[in-house]
């Protein structure tokens, strides 16, 4: 891309090439392997003003853990000593700022930040223990980053479900921005992953669906949530986190045409459970659960249009799985490993 000043045709008061915006750290990186650059983004400076604020308004100093949860955490079943008025308004302001790193890009703390969350009302000293623990977390590992690459994935060669099945969807279309600017530059491909971990919650067993949406090799949308109904079956979260990742999907092909930029017209999302796969792509499947047969048809409609297609993973290969759970040090380096943490 030209520089707008170097053409002659703008001026700018200074500013210079952009590396510090709303928090996130931004820099330029060669690419491993290739006379390419990439854009790296990083919440370092945010997490570490972040850190001294709370070093200093507590007057402690964090310690160093290797994840942010310890494996298997469970913050519903703690029972100790509800917090007092001031200690309420200092556990928001923690969850507060651990939202905002995740929202500059840390994704690996998404699942504790967005667990811890749902205790702002009624937060325990066991809770207020956790959120040190996550800053601990981040203070020591500050320079996990996200790596915007604009080369294409590999296509999928194995696990691909195909089905043409026009004739029992009639009318079936994407919807399309009839105001979108003419598309210009290099196509992106939109894909994803998605998973769940069923009956997370050992509260209520509510499920927790992890999702991560891309273009090309880039993340740019994360989503984990726990689920608004009690799936009985592993097979039910997993179609319901299917069916939100489908979604999110079809958000992020409308935005991106909305912003002028060409998009390749296959889409594929990888799931690691095969019930769904099959479910949401044979004919001959039956389901007699009104909410789950809603959710199958919308993602069969879907991929009658042409554009879905849904993939069969390995579980081991599922990026998303850091969004549904706790995990331990190494069950999360591995998942982390080469895109947010260095091999």
């Amino acid at each position: 891309m030209e520089n707008l000043e170097e053409i002659g045709k703008y001026k700018f008061k200074g500013v210079g090439v952009p590396e510090y915006y709303l928090g996130g750290d931004i820099k330029r990186e060669k690419l491993k392997d290739s006379p390419l650059y990439c854009t790296v983004l990083s919440a370092k400076t945010y997490i570490k003003n972040i850190v001294d604020k709370i070093e200093r308004l507590f007057d402690t100093t964090l310690k160093s853990y290797h994840s942010p949860l310890e494996g298997g955490y469970h913050p519903e079943i703690d029972t100790s000593e509800l917090l007092d008025s001031d200690k309420v308004s200092q556990y928001r302001m923690l969850t507060g700022s651990l939202n905002w790193a995740v929202t500059i890009g840390r994704i690996d703390v998404m699942f504790a930040a967005v667990t811890m969350s749902r205790y702002n009302h009624a937060p325990r000293e066991g809770h207020f223990k956790t959120m040190f623990r996550i800053f601990g977390y981040l203070k020591y590992h500050m320079k996990a980053s996200l790596k915007m690459n604009t080369s294409y994935p590999e296509e999928p060669v194995e696990g691909v479900v195909r089905a043409n099945w026009k004739h029992l969807y009639p009318g079936a279309h994407e919807k399309l921005p009839h105001n979108a600017p003419e598309p210009k530059g290099k196509p992106l491909r939109a894909w994803g992953e998605f998973d769940a971990d069923h009956a997370h919650d050992l509260e209520n067993r509510r499920s927790v669906s992890g999702i991560l949406i891309y273009m090309n090799e880039s993340v740019v949308k994360w989503y984990s949530k726990r689920q608004n109904t009690i799936e009985t079956s592993t097979y039910g979260s997993e179609l319901v986190s299917c069916r939100t990742a489908v979604e999110l999907l079809i958000e992020m092909r409308y935005c991106v045409r909305m912003l002028g930029v060409p998009l390749l017209y296959e889409s594929w999302l990888y799931g690691d459970n095969q019930a769904v796969i099959l479910n949401c792509s044979r004919l001959e499947s039956i389901i007699k659960k009104k909410h789950h047969s809603c959710a199958y048809h919308f993602i069969r409609e879907t991929s009658s249009i042409g554009w879905l297609f849904l993939v069969k993973q390995s579980a081991l290969k599922s990026k998303s799985d850091i969004l549904t759970k706790a995990l331990n040090p190494s069950k999360l380096y591995e998942k982390l490993k080469g895109w947010m943490v260095s091999n």
